[in-house]
């Protein structure tokens, strides 16, 4: 019996991602992560720290100003949600997008 040949994905996944850090309180994690959910997905997010509630969205590097977009306007949902800390937030790095979205802790 031949098998038949795998079909390819309708496009490549990216083949690395990004990550952001945000601290909140701890009882809006879940509301967090409903309001990902009615973002359309542009994340992953997973807790790091519960206790501290420190979670991480992981993205596509090409979606990276959309879900600076996603954390401005859980921002306003969410009193007390921080950008706690970005990897790209080195010297260097256009920071002016991340700037007026969120101030740091």
């Amino acid at each position: 019996m031949r098998r038949r040949p795998r079909r390819r994905p309708p496009y490549l996944p990216p083949g690395n991602s990004e990550r952001l850090y945000l601290s909140l309180p701890g009882a809006d994690v879940g509301l967090l992560r409903f309001l990902l959910e009615g973002y359309g997905h542009v994340a992953c997010m997973s807790v790091v720290d519960r206790y501290a509630a420190v979670v991480r969205l992981f993205f596509a590097p090409t979606a990276r100003e959309e879900v600076l977009e996603f954390v401005a306007a859980a921002a306003h949902e969410i009193p007390g949600l921080v950008l706690r800390f970005d990897p790209r937030d080195r010297p260097g790095h256009d920071l002016t997008a991340q700037a007026a979205c969120v101030s740091p802790p």
